[in-house]
């Protein structure tokens, strides 16, 4: 299998060696993940193509509108005064604008989870940095990061900060904890190096911001300086320069330009907050393309999980669409919830009032007339959800938020334990011995629950279980039960970050041998299942191989790797039908994978179905047009319909994306200027092609298309 970015096989020229031959050529990039490696900027050559010019350099999305919340003040300035105090409109922000925690003036050490790495949190030279420091075998590494950016500044969970490296955006591994106020880290990998950030994505981004410049075709480089900051009031109402404008020529005027979400209907309404607070996870588009008041799968692809501990980091939605009080209603989340103003606890508690009585809870008599009204915690209680977890000092996968239940139903733990907080308020003890028997419930309920979860191995949920059975009973039995999950967890992380360490090494025995471990304590680890298919692909075993694949599309139907690489597999085997089938599962999934858009235009090639090819061509183009095996690709397509001219266009532009080093895709740019009838063009490319051709059989190949070219140039005396 070629590097994605750098290289197609064309039609006509798909000719391999063999499933083991082509996966190991890619088993690097198999290993950790099957995105587009990025390339540099393509350097222009002096003879340049006219006709090919204005396109070369793509650059990040034009604006649409977007003029943040602050052009709002001055029409809606009660409202906006309100909105300020928001958490949506401090999702993200600079560190100058709210206090950083003052833990940051300490600058102290902060050990993480791995031993050999360790950060300091410190503030320097008027900003604020994380500083990595790596023990290794060659010495000491200290990498400084200056923190740019920060999620939940100001907030009381936990606060997230990133660091720009020129227009590229990272998030930083360490963490603030509000609540417990301690810094705490993501997991880090020894294998890693350099200030251990991890690449922010855009889904990330467009949970936190209203809008930036985002370059297409790459996994995180951002126009900075376009960024509106905060979840404003353009992300429910649409871009808002033209409303904005309207109205200030004339403020008379009636509502134009802008979207009223009371105005939409039920779905619509939800589908604004679903955009982060749901399971669309998946991009089926560019970034920030979702308008309100439009469907929300256009934008995003809404992932279907098995266990509440998969989720996307909040979803909500789908716990209210659950709810019987939303079969039986016309509720959405503003029932409860007001966006313009601080969450308030008192409103949330009114809202059940909207549609039930008092005399509606059966259990209402049986209840202290202390508690009747306490719908939420009963019905909606608050709960450890693993979904965002950190490791600290002294505990590992912390969750720095209880969340509400957003499935409004009956859970009767959750009465019992509003019970037991009104015993033990009671004066004088009065209630003591009723609060000790709830208390051994609720232990019993939760380590019974902890005990369910370990035999389905899932730990992370297990864990939940057991940190809510330590809110009634901190003993160090229970304790000792929290630190082996944790232990089963960290080494299932650990053996699958080796795993692929060593993958990416071509230490496939050891590979194998660690994903084995991993799936002797977790069997139904997908990433387990998955890589050990890829392995088994490249040593031959293609049974096996596609066995783990099936496995782990099985245990995790919302990763499109398994279904990717069984689709390679029947490709490079001589199947492109059944890779046909396999792609278009993979993009049910992920729709905006450009890795599976490309393979899946190649197999459109293999077997002759150029319309497809096209359209398959032409939406990677749409999402990445930097993907040079993408142009290619096009390329051919182009020349199949008979677009010669449109053909070198695309062909070209694949070879100023790989700075014209990439024989193959010379060969293809060859032959489109063949086709074009631009023989001396075509001789230029074979030439070029030829001197950095590394492979003898496409060396020989480029040799005879360049004696053809020569002959019939000469014929023709031209």
């Amino acid at each position: 299998m070629p590097d994605d970015s750098r290289t197609a096989a064309p039609r006509g020229r798909l000719r391999w060696a063999g499933v083991a031959a082509v996966l190991a050529a890619v088993l690097a990039a198999a290993a950790v993940g099957y995105g587009v490696w990025p390339l540099p900027a393509p350097a222009l050559p002096a003879a340049a193509d006219p006709a090919s010019d204005d396109d070369l350099v793509v650059s990040a999305a034009t604006n649409p509108g977007y003029v943040g919340s602050q052009a709002c003040a001055p029409c809606h300035a009660a409202r906006f005064d309100t909105f300020q105090r928001t958490r949506h409109h401090l999702a993200s922000t600079v560190p100058t604008e709210w206090p950083m925690p003052a833990a940051f003036d300490a600058g102290a050490s902060f050990p993480s989870s791995e031993p050999s790495v360790q950060f300091t949190m410190a503030r320097e030279g008027g900003g604020y940095v994380q500083k990595s420091i790596q023990t290794t075998p060659e010495g000491r590494r200290e990498v400084t990061a200056p923190i740019g950016l920060a999620y939940g500044q100001g907030g009381h969970f936990d606060e997230v900060y990133f660091a720009w490296r020129g227009d590229r955006l990272s998030e930083l591994p360490v963490t603030w904890l509000h609540p417990t106020r301690e810094w705490a880290n993501a997991p880090v990998s020894p294998h890693q190096g350099g200030d251990f950030s991890r690449v922010t994505t855009t889904r990330c981004v467009e949970c936190h911001t209203t809008w930036v410049g985002h370059v297409p075709g790459t996994p995180n480089e951002y126009r900075r300086e376009t960024a509106v900051l905060g979840v404003g009031c353009e992300r429910c109402h649409g871009p808002g320069a033209a409303h904005a404008e309207a109205h200030r020529l004339d403020p008379a005027a009636a509502v134009r330009a802008i979207v009223q979400p009371a105005a939409l209907s039920r779905a619509q309404r939800i589908d604004l907050c679903a955009q982060c607070h749901s399971n669309a996870a998946a991009p089926a588009d560019l970034p920030f393309t979702y308008r309100p008041g439009e469907p929300l799968d256009k934008s995003y692809k809404t992932l279907v999980s098995r266990h509440p501990e998969e989720d996307h980091v909040a979803n909500q939605t789908r716990g209210m669409k659950a709810s019987r009080c939303f079969e039986r209603s016309d509720m959405t989340c503003l029932t409860c919830h007001d966006p313009h103003q601080p969450t308030d606890p008192k409103r949330v508690a009114a809202a059940c009032a909207k549609c039930h009585q008092p005399a509606d809870c059966r259990e209402r008599p049986r209840l202290p007339e202390a508690v009747r009204g306490d719908c939420v915690g009963c019905h909606m209680p608050a709960r450890v959800w693993p979904n965002v977890a950190f490791h600290t000092a002294a505990d590992r996968y912390v969750p720095p938020i209880r969340r509400f239940q957003h499935r409004v139903a009956a859970y009767p733990e959750a009465t019992q334990e509003v019970l037991l907080a009104w015993q033990k308020g009671r004066p004088g003890g009065a209630g003591a011995a009723e609060a000790e028997r709830r208390t051994v419930d609720l232990v019993k309920h939760w380590l019974a629950e902890a005990d369910a979860y370990r035999g389905a191995h899932r730990f992370q949920a297990e864990m939940m279980a057991l940190r809510e059975a330590l809110h009634f009973d901190a003993s160090t039995a229970v304790q000792a039960r929290l630190r082996d999950a944790i232990g089963r967890q960290s080494s299932v992380d650990a053996l699958l970050s080796n795993g692929l360490h060593l993958m990416e090494g071509q230490r496939y025995p050891d590979a194998l041998a660690a994903f084995a471990k991993v799936l002797a304590i977790k069997p139904d680890s997908a990433k387990a299942h998955a890589r050990l298919g890829t392995l088994n692909g490249v040593l031959g075993n293609e049974a096996l191989a596609r066995e783990h694949l099936r496995t782990a599309a099985m245990y995790d139907p919302n990763d499109p790797y398994p279904t990717n690489m069984l689709g390679w597999m029947a490709y490079v085997a001589g199947r492109p039908a059944d890779a046909v089938l396999e792609y278009l599962a993979a993009l049910a999934i992920e729709p905006a994978n450009d890795a599976v858009l490309y393979r899946l235009g190649l197999a459109y090639l293999s077997l002759d179905r150029l319309r497809e090819g096209r359209q398959t061509f032409e939406r990677l183009y749409h999402l990445n047009p930097n993907h040079a095996g993408g142009c290619q690709g096009l390329s051919h397509v182009l020349r199949g319909q008979r677009e010669y001219g449109e053909a070198v266009r695309y062909a070209r532009r694949a070879a100023l994306l790989t700075n014209s080093l990439n024989a193959d895709i010379l060969l293809s740019l060859c032959d489109a200027y063949s086709d074009a009838g631009r023989r001396p063009d075509a001789i230029a490319a074979a030439e070029s092609a030829l001197q950095v051709a590394d492979d003898p059989g496409l060396a020989a190949r480029l040799r005879q298309r360049l004696g053809q070219l020569q002959g019939a140039y000469s014929k023709f005396g031209r």
